[in-house]
């Protein structure tokens, strides 16, 4: 009888060890492909920001295959709904999002509706003005020769864009009709 109850409880911790495991998993990775998503939009925005890049795609059409890098990853920030995907995706507002990356961003948050209007609700623009500026910054220093032309204000929204930007939204969700830009 006691070595039946041994193997069960064994088999319930290994049961919950596991699944902590792959928890911990799920977790490690939905923060990578956050992190990617936000180096891809900024990246994306960046390059479509500078003529000697975007020459690239003139020269060599090649280098332009394929899905665009920003769609992906706002898709990719806005595929799940846990509350860091959330947070990343209310973020991305620190950018200058506008035309069709602008649409697409508005309609993913509007579609969040109230899950996410208290994370629109609680962000401060100062913040993440500041940690635009360092990203872009980190990003032109690392590719200094390809985006030597592009410029902070074109990649990155002002404190009061971001303001502007939230209120739009949170009106979008409430109103439950998306935003353009």
């Amino acid at each position: 009888m006691v070595a039946r109850w041994l193997i069960v409880a064994t088999v319930v911790l290994t049961l919950s060890f596991w699944s902590h495991q792959s928890a911990s998993c799920k977790d490690h990775l939905e923060a990578e492909e956050i992190k990617m998503g936000e180096e891809g939009i900024l990246a994306a925005l960046a390059v479509a920001s500078s003529p000697k890049a975007r020459t690239l795609c003139d020269k060599n059409s090649a280098a332009c295959v394929g899905p665009d890098r920003g769609e992906m990853a706002l898709a990719l920030i806005a595929a799940r709904n846990s509350r860091p995907s959330l947070v990343a995706l209310a973020g991305l507002v620190r950018f200058s999002l506008d035309g069709e990356y602008g649409e697409e961003y508005g309609s993913y948050v509007v579609s969040k509706g109230t899950a996410i209007e208290g994370i629109l609700a609680s962000l401060r623009p100062e913040k993440l003005h500041a940690q635009c500026s360092q990203e872009f910054a980190s990003l032109a220093q690392t590719y200094k020769s390809a985006l030597e032309d592009v410029h902070e204000n074109t990649v990155c929204a002002d404190t009061r864009s971001i303001q502007e930007r939230v209120a739009e939204l949170l009106d979008g969700i409430r109103h439950g009709k998306s935003t353009e830009r």
